[in-house]
């Protein structure tokens, strides 16, 4: 077993704050947000303390927002486990997850239209959390209805971020998000802060990493010098010609003519369209991606972990899944790809999209008897249910109704749980829990991955990034350069040189 990391002086100061606080009594402690730069090891630093406390018999749940970003912040700790010749720990000792999956449960209740699994999320009881500590990364792009739930638990909370980030984007959904909260946690309304993450770092972190720590590497330099908004255009341009007059790591261009295409590059854009034009231009496949084809994930397949914004090379993302099924210890999946937002076609010429489209098929013969099994229940289950015993003549007529109005057992199904829903939660909430499971399918979207926006990126690192600038937009242009590891490259394409 080696030996504990060497903290820098820096780093050191907040693992003795983090100490003393988890000394103290949970009512007492506050959580502490830890601000950092890209190249500063703050990532570096709570992994080897994850290391350190899980040893000590801590438990410790990690995650972030979104899948990818997770994924980067479970392979930093797995390697920092590695490196320590540690098992892995069981995941009652160290979760890492989306910061969704350890809030809330999903129970799969049905099918969108589009033939996507719906989702009944329950968000669950802060209090019986159990782990000792949660570490949020990527604390930029939490909303503030997570925070409302883990300040119900007696975790010890570290929130990483850095504020020089893109904003999170705000969606229709968090309105349903702080609707769910109050009626699962029975909470008072409250009055939701927008742009959470960012607020927060800007205005309460307690503790700040500033050392530029990857001085192997001049990106993050590059970077700590773009972290000044004040600049003009031309000032920007400037860090970035001096910085690719002085090191290898960087490339300064103004011409499209040297995008880097290479598979082991990954192309940043502001606008859709340019990411779409690059896309076709690169695409090896007619109408539907070759084996050698860079594809950009755009939904989850959670137990093979291949997330929403994930890039792959398609012969890859296939051969992951059937490693995953190939295991006996996993249960079997169905993997259905949309391309570019439409079905495979059963009567494709291309084999990979028609083996998709017998899944579904074969996905949606078993989903009849699901639905038929489920239609039969439905009687029994309300009378299981402490409170809808009374509603089995209401339901019944109203699946009755839908019968006659031609619904399938699907559609009378759905329009019966979502009336419910609306009107008897809690009864709906324990058809979904005790109703005959779906089998497990994901109908998932993919498109070109050769070239993605900046907003889909945030929280990746990739190992080159080749950067169009199309507009100066400051947090824009920080995220971008901060995603590459080793080579980043900036393309010039506005008028600013």
């Amino acid at each position: 077993m080696e030996k504990s990391f060497n903290y820098t002086d820096e780093q050191q100061a907040i693992v003795d704050e983090i100490r003393a606080r988890l000394d103290m009594p949970s009512k007492e402690r506050q959580n502490l947000v830890v601000s950092g730069r890209g190249g500063v090891g703050k990532t570096r630093m709570i992994c080897e303390l994850i290391c350190d406390l899980v040893q000590e018999g801590y438990k410790i749940a990690a995650g972030a927002m979104t899948g990818k970003a997770t994924g980067v912040l479970r392979a930093k700790i797995e390697d920092a486990i590695h490196d320590r010749g540690m098992e892995i720990p069981i995941e009652d000792i160290l979760m890492v997850e989306t910061m969704s999956t350890i809030c809330k449960s999903a129970a799969p209740v049905g099918l969108n239209a589009d033939g996507k699994t719906r989702f009944v999320n329950r968000w669950k009881q802060p209090r019986q959390f159990k782990y000792d500590i949660l570490v949020v990364d990527e604390l930029s792009m939490v909303p503030h209805v997570m925070q409302k739930w883990w300040a119900g638990t007696d975790a010890l909370i570290i929130g990483l971020g850095d504020q020089c980030q893109l904003r999170p984007v705000e969606t229709a959904d968090i309105s349903k998000e702080i609707e769910s909260l109050d009626r699962d946690l029975k909470l008072p309304q409250y009055q939701y802060v927008k742009g959470y993450g960012i607020e927060i770092l800007n205005a309460m972190a307690q503790a700040e990493l500033k050392t530029i720590l990857r001085s192997t590497n001049d990106i993050a330099h590059l970077c700590n010098d773009l972290r000044d908004f004040t600049m003009s255009s031309r000032a920007i341009v400037n860090v970035f010609k001096k910085w690719a007059n002085k090191s290898e790591d960087i490339v300064y261009s103004t011409n499209i003519a040297d995008l880097e295409t290479g598979h082991d590059w990954q192309i940043l854009t502001y606008t859709n369209k340019l990411a779409l034009s690059i896309n076709n231009k690169l695409m090896i496949g007619q109408g539907y991606p070759h084996l050698d084809d860079k594809i950009l994930l755009l939904d989850n397949i959670n137990p093979v972990r291949m997330y929403n914004g994930e890039v792959f090379v398609f012969r890859n993302f296939l051969q992951n899944i059937k490693d995953y099924n190939a295991d006996d210890a996993n249960d079997f999946v169905y993997v259905c790809m949309k391309w570019e937002g439409k079905m495979p076609r059963i009567s494709s010429a291309n084999p990979i999209e028609r083996s998709f489209a017998e899944n579904y098929a074969r996905f949606q013969d078993s989903i009849k008897r699901v639905y038929r099994e489920r239609i039969v229940q439905l009687p029994q289950l309300l009378r299981d249910s402490q409170f809808g015993i009374d509603l089995v003549d209401d339901v019944n007529k109203m699946v009755q109704d839908c019968q006659s109005r031609g619904k399938t057992d699907q559609e009378t199904f759905d329009e019966v749980t979502i009336s419910l829903e609306k009107t008897d939660w809690p009864v709906a909430d324990f058809i979904y829990r005790k109703c005959v499971r779906l089998p497990k399918l994901y109908v998932v979207d993919a498109s070109a991955g050769y070239a993605l926006t900046v907003h889909k990126a945030q929280g990746s690192e990739f190992e080159k990034t080749c950067y169009c600038l199309e507009r100066f937009e400051k947090p824009l242009v920080y995220t971008a350069c901060s995603r590459a590891k080793e080579k980043l490259k900036i393309i010039n394409l506005t008028k600013t040189v």
